[in-house]
């Protein structure tokens, strides 16, 4: 399927975004991060001054802390242009963390989920947790992209956890697309997984991220369909419109209509009355303006426009040309 309109998007496993605030900040900018997913945030209940560094004034941050003990944590950061953006409810699993979010971009709907498992858990359990919680999802109407570090060497397809995990991805018809290393183990562990719609294009595993001391960078563009229509839009051609002219014609088409007989009373002029005079005015006003600027028919295809494209731009563009 292809895609006219794409927003950035970006993951990585930050290893803790505590005290890191100006380079993630500085990166959203400077990438011009739509969206940007985070594992490993290892930010806390009482960390919210953080957050708050952390976010540039143009995005929102939505984050889920571990519930014991320090490290974990995913986050997501959304430009504030993205509309009814909802957390869902966590369901609660014992082997890996996770944030889902759910937003709209235009009239299409998209989730967005961010997965850390820690290496210490078993890879059974996952498995088994994972699974329930891609059944609870709405894959049908809402457009997936699932990203994480997942801990699993999904560049080793001998592995029997990863034959399972692709099976068990292809069950609901998702598609992970990352199968090249993306740490300094040289591993597959940071995977990029959407719904095969072709909506993820550009997908970059970057070569090193300042503030990540392990892990890499993934980038890639999230497609969107732009809203395209046609319709038929009425308008005066007024190219030949002359204002000194149009008063003269309706001038001598009155003066020539004055002497017909009355349409209100018998046996005077129309110069005599004042219905006459206001109707027959009217009448020259309206023939002459048909006729000098006659009514034409255009058929357009109305595109909709990026959010930040509003009349206040759309005017200053317009006198910049």
């Amino acid at each position: 399927m292809d895609f006219e309109t794409y927003i950035r998007c970006g993951y990585v496993n930050a290893q803790s975004i505590v005290n890191k605030s100006t380079e993630i900040r500085e990166l959203i900018n400077d990438r011009k991060l739509d969206i940007f997913t985070l594992s490993e945030t290892w930010l806390g209940e009482g960390m919210t001054a953080v957050m708050e560094e952390c976010t540039p004034p143009t995005h929102s941050f939505f984050g889920r802390h571990r519930r014991e003990g320090r490290g974990g944590g995913v986050g997501v950061f959304l430009a504030k242009w993205i509309s009814h953006i909802r957390v869902v409810k966590e369901i609660l699993v014992d082997s890996f963390e996770y944030i889902q979010v759910k937003f709209r971009i235009k009239d299409q709907w998209f989730q967005v989920m961010v997965v850390y498992r820690p290496p210490m858990t078993r890879i059974n359990d996952f498995l088994v947790e994972f699974d329930s919680l891609l059944s609870t999802l709405d894959l049908i109407t809402y457009n997936t992209v699932i990203c994480g570090d997942f801990n699993l060497w999904m560049d080793d397809s001998s592995l029997p956890s990863v034959d399972r995990m692709n099976n068990l991805l292809a069950s609901y018809n998702l598609k992970n697309n990352i199968t090249t290393a993306t740490s300094s183990t040289g591993h597959a562990l940071d995977l990029v997984i959407d719904d095969q719609e072709g909506r993820l294009q550009n997908i970059n595993i970057e070569s090193r991220c300042t503030f990540s001391p392990v892990h890499m960078m993934i980038t890639y563009n999230l497609g969107y369909e732009s809203q395209k229509y046609r319709k038929v839009i009425r308008y005066r051609e007024k190219r030949d419109f002359s204002p000194e002219t149009f008063l003269e014609h309706i001038e001598q088409s009155i003066s020539m209509n004055l002497n017909e007989p009355c349409n209100h009373v018998n046996g005077i002029i129309g110069s005599n009355c004042v219905d006459c005079l206001v109707d027959r005015s009217t009448a020259a006003v309206r023939d002459e303006y048909n006729r000098v600027c006659p009514m034409r028919e255009k058929v357009i295809t109305v595109i909709d426009r990026n959010p930040w494209y509003n009349g206040e731009l759309a005017m200053l563009k317009r006198d910049k040309r």
